[in-house]
């Protein structure tokens, strides 16, 4: 995918995810983090990812997250996590929710 942001990709993934049987996945809006001010995040940017829910685990998928500067810094040293992530998991963003509290799940 060439066009589009990071809404487009999130919504077309969501529905891509809904035809294949997946009927709890979910697009999340919320804020990914641009800086970092010590040990807390300081500015943001909105973005949009999709959740899906196996069993009991959340994962988040997001189709952008690999044309990102942050992205292109951790594929360099091959430590990137873009599809099928934990919350939280190295290697990734720290996805934050609407109202920029970060998501622990």
């Amino acid at each position: 995918m060439k066009r589009g942001d990071c809404n487009t990709k999130a919504t077309t993934f969501y529905w891509m995810a809904k035809v294949l049987g997946y009927d709890n996945a979910k697009v999340i809006r919320g804020y990914v983090p641009r800086a970092k001010k010590g040990k807390k995040y300081s500015k943001f940017r909105a973005h949009a990812w999709v959740q899906i829910k196996f069993g009991k685990k959340k994962y988040g998928f997001d189709p952008e997250f690999n044309r990102s500067s942050d992205a292109k810094k951790l594929r360099k040293k091959n430590k990137y996590v873009g599809f099928k992530f934990r919350y939280r998991q190295k290697g990734t963003y720290a996805y934050h929710n609407s109202k920029k509290k970060l998501i622990k799940k």
